[in-house]
């Protein structure tokens, strides 16, 4: 990959412009380049942070599983009211049944 003619030229500046310069400002410039790295405090608090993170995915992961779990139930708890539901509703029905040919029979009479 050609680097372009412009970069080359401000590299060469660059670098014809540190030689001349004295140490310290050379120093100088180096040390306030370097201001916005992270420093082993810095890795440090994001390895903090991430494992605060994770402890949290962790904690979130269980309450999912809980709430998976008692859905679970409800869902079980919904099929035998449905089962009750449709038992009563049959015997409800045997009982209309049964009432109306009593009151059959004694109309008759």
């Amino acid at each position: 990959m050609a680097i372009p003619e412009r970069t080359s030229q401000e590299t060469a500046r660059t670098e014809e412009q540190q030689s001349s310069s004295p140490l310290g400002e050379r120093v100088a410039r180096l040390e306030g380049a370097y201001e916005h790295l992270a420093t082993k405090a810095d890795v440090n608090a994001v390895r903090t942070d991430i494992e605060k993170v994770r402890t949290e995915v962790e904690s979130v992961r269980t309450e999912v599983e809980s709430v998976r779990t008692d859905v679970e139930g409800v869902r079980g708890d919904i099929r035998a009211l449905r089962w009750l539901f449709g038992i009563l509703i049959a015997v409800a029905s045997v009982g209309v049944a049964v009432v109306n040919v009593v009151v059959t029979l004694v109309l008759r009479t």
